[in-house]
């Protein structure tokens, strides 16, 4: 995990949010039990060594059995214990709690987290949040072995739950990880929004160091800070802006066409050439691997082969426009994707053809583009593809108030059982009978009945694999495929597709067909 490089600030901020004080708790720890149950949750996933029989539970989706180890230095009618499964997760934690004896639960939960932390040392840091309740939640986290403590109450009573995240300790929350812009959060609770390349940082891109309360933004290369960016603290506070070297402020000489930081011969270095600097790595002297290169306000972080750009690359132009693309000796081969800044993007190859996208990355128009000129495509499943597009970006546009401009009267025999259900104002493609309805936390959807009247199996995978078609070329590569049952045919009569947005997880669309009928939803 990168870091930054300021000690004297580090060892400082270390100070202060590490400090804690003691307190002596009614029911008291054993440090040695609680180090011992740790220890198993880290290595041991489904704490075999310390279940005992299955208990008796209510719960369907949750099994319960009896602990074999206790936290408490006393095993009395005060503390309970025991090792709980989800059926849902598949994930087996341990689970306690200690009942008040006279301490009020928000201060008895502060003593309870502070003998934890004095019990397991150092290595522990501590996040905070609010429940419901606005209480506070505390969670004992442990980036070595990715051990979490997480500790809560319940009116005067304190439960604690310890537990394994490795499965869910780094995760890529939205965006593409790998080779675009993403957003990462780790177990450390660091955050980083910005571009990928082959899952390492690399490019322009922010993170956020919890424990630190520091940040950085700017340039990257190879999970290294190097490059143009701004080091800050406490949110926006700034510390240092300027050049960077493997995350140390650096100061160039532009006048000086030589090696400035680093080893430029076979390592990784600074080299400062006429009209910018390349930072990266280097070998027998020339460019050579993962590399950052600056010229003329453009911006180049990419793989590089004998001093030529040879691989996957990011380039920056200046004017603020992204490019992602491929490379074989300098030149961009294949397939690109251009970002602008007004968030639409092109998709295209390098011999023309190619679409342009919204800032919902679904279809404006396609065609091929020839020296700065573009001729749009104009055959006719184009043009129903295009209408198909702008029926999708209409009903998302009407989506942004809860379709409240077209939704119709309520179904009244719905509504007496609880249920939202309107005939929409406007129907699909002005052919289609489209209906709103809520889900139960009150999110609108649309849902299109395709087929119409139409109850004809073949007929019905016709149109399945009509829209189908319609659907991957009208939406670009920022709509991931959570399912997908390919082309309908007479021998799969059933078949489904499923779109969401990388970008804003709650934007689906999916196209079904059974016995015939093809129904899309549009959330």
């Amino acid at each position: 995990m990168i870091k930054p490089k300021h000690p004297a600030i580090i060892l400082a901020i270390f100070l202060i949010f590490s400090s804690f004080s003691g307190a002596v708790l009614a029911q008291e720890l054993n440090c040695a039990n609680v180090k011992e149950i740790v220890k198993i949750v880290a290595g041991e996933p489904t704490l075999h060594s310390i279940t005992g029989p299955e208990t008796e539970t209510k719960s369907t989706i949750l099994k319960q059995y009896k602990a074999l180890r206790t936290f408490w230095a006393t095993d009395d009618k005060m503390t309970e214990q025991y090792i709980e499964y989800n059926k849902n997760s598949h994930a087996y934690s341990y689970q306690a709690y200690v009942l008040s004896e006279g301490t009020p639960g928000k201060e008895g939960i502060r003593i309870m987290e502070r003998a934890f932390n004095s019990c397991l040392g150092k290595e522990w840091f501590l996040k905070t949040e609010l429940d419901e309740e606005e209480d506070t939640v505390y969670y004992l986290k442990n980036p070595a072995t990715y051990v979490v403590l997480k500790m809560w109450r319940s009116e005067d009573d304190i439960f604690i739950e310890c537990y394994n995240d490795k499965k869910n300790g780094d995760e890529c929350v939205t965006g593409d990880c790998d080779s675009y812009f993403g957003s990462r959060h780790y177990f450390t609770e660091d955050i980083y929004n910005g571009t990928f390349l082959d899952g390492s940082l690399t490019g322009v891109g922010r993170i956020a160091w919890y424990r630190l309360k520091m940040g950085y933004e700017g340039s990257f290369i190879g999970n290294q800070i190097a490059g143009y960016g701004t080091m800050y603290y406490n949110g926006d506070k700034v510390l240092n802006k300027g050049l960077y070297f493997k995350g140390d402020p650096a100061t160039i000489d532009t006048a000086k066409y030589t090696c400035q930081y680093g080893n430029c011969s076979t390592g990784f270095g600074l080299k400062v050439i006429k009209g910018g600097f390349y930072v990266g790595n280097f070998k027998d002297s020339l460019y050579e691997g993962l590399g950052e290169l600056v010229m003329n306000k453009t911006f180049f972080y990419g793989y590089f082969e004998k001093n030529q750009i040879n691989g996957k690359g990011i380039f920056i132009t200046a004017t603020g426009d992204y490019v992602f693309a491929t490379y074989a000796k300098g030149r961009a081969v294949g397939n690109y994707e251009k970002d602008y800044t007004d968030k639409t993007s092109r998709e295209a190859n390098v011999d023309g053809r190619g679409s342009m996208f919204d800032a919902e990355n679904i279809l404006i128009e396609s065609g091929v583009w020839n020296n700065g000129d573009f001729k749009q495509y104009t055959d006719v499943v184009y043009l129903d593809t295009k209408n198909f597009a702008k029926a999708l970006k209409d009903f998302y546009a009407y989506g942004k108030t809860s379709y409240k401009e077209i939704r119709g009267v309520q179904d009244k025999k719905l509504q007496s059982l609880n249920i939202e259900f309107y005939k929409s104002k406007v129907s699909f493609l002005n052919s289609f009978e489209t209906n709103i309805s809520a889900d139960s936390r009150r999110h609108y959807y649309v849902t299109i009945d395709l087929s119409g009247k139409n109850i004809d199996k073949l007929k019905g995978t016709d149109l399945y694999n009509k829209y189908y078609n319609y659907l991957n070329k009208a939406l670009g590569s920022r709509w991931r495929t959570n399912k997908d049952d390919g082309l309908a045919n007479a021998q799969k009569s059933t078949a489904q597709i499923e779109l969401e947005n990388i970008f804003d997880k709650s934007k689906t669309i999916s196209l079904s067909l059974e016995r015939g009928s093809v129904r899309m939803e549009i959330h």
